[in-house]
């Protein structure tokens, strides 16, 4: 197995990382599927980003309610 990464907070090399699915909220109202990532060792958040396959679906919705508009 190769080993490509050390966690930035305890410095271990990183085999895997575990993905979790978690809700980014924006404002009060506005709500987006993410995904956190952890460091399997010592369990901190290496890092947190959009759904990619929830982002397409958000670009899709909003490019049929703008062709609604035209």
């Amino acid at each position: 197995m190769i080993h490509t990464g050390e966690c930035p907070h305890c410095g271990k090399r990183i085999p895997n990382a575990k993905a979790q699915d978690i809700e980014l909220k924006y404002d009060i109202s506005i709500k987006y599927k993410g995904l956190s990532y952890t460091c399997p060792l010592c369990k901190k958040i290496l890092g947190i980003q959009l759904n990619p396959v929830a982002q397409n679906r958000y670009l899709l919705q909003d490019m049929k309610n703008m062709l609604k508009k035209i």
